[in-house]
């Protein structure tokens, strides 16, 4: 039998994962920025220690980044197994 690989489907599916990824890794580097010009969030540029009165923004920011890393990552090694090596994941430089 044959299958449809909707091949397009996939291609918008890590397309969107990309874009999401892209987005909370600009939130982050945005929030670097904001805390290396604040001497009293300075902290959380230097440790991964976080206290539970303290800002918590970047620790979230973080989490979404690795939970929407790991995902991305699941889906791609799924469709590299179930594609019989028809599929090649490349990978280019940031």
């Amino acid at each position: 039998m044959i299958f449809r690989g909707f091949h397009r489907n996939r291609a918008r599916i890590l397309d969107q994962f990309q874009v999401e990824l892209t987005e909370l890794e600009k939130a982050l580097l945005e929030l670097d920025k904001s805390d290396e010009a604040n001497e009293h969030m300075r902290y959380r540029l230097k440790s991964t220690y976080h206290h539970e009165d303290c800002d918590m923004e970047q620790k979230n920011l973080l989490q979404q980044l690795r939970d929407k890393q790991k995902e991305y990552g699941k889906v791609i090694g799924q469709w590299a197994k179930s594609s019989s090596g028809l599929y090649r994941i490349q990978t280019r430089p940031c």
